[in-house]
């Protein structure tokens, strides 16, 4: 997967509405970096103990300060949306993390 550095996204911050313009996507995907993970590992372990391409750059990023069990927000996860579909719809207990969450996306 590709993984954008939080400064590199587009902020919309305040704007619940905000939708990136073609130049912000655009600017995003510049600054990706590919991770390598197996399909089913959680993002923490792939940053903690992942050995392939971009593992360690994703640790750089992602807090975990919860080590990965849902109870602290600290990851701010954005998915694209093209991908959201495909990754589904948050749990009902990643609902109430997202409630926590400071300035969270609809994705």
């Amino acid at each position: 997967f590709w993984c954008v550095p939080p400064g590199s996204w587009a902020s919309g911050e305040g704007e619940e509405d905000h939708e990136e313009t073609e130049e912000e996507r655009r600017a995003m995907r510049a600054a990706a970096f590919p991770v390598e993970a197996v399909e089913g590992t959680t993002l923490t372990d792939v940053a903690k103990f992942g050995d392939g391409e971009g593992s360690s750059t994703l640790g750089e990023y992602i807090e975990c300060a919860c080590s990965g069990v849902m109870a602290c927000s600290t990851c701010h996860v954005v998915v694209d949306p093209e991908w959201f579909e495909r990754v589904g719809k948050p749990e009902e207990a990643e609902e109430d993390m997202l409630d926590l969450a400071y300035s969270p996306r609809p994705t």
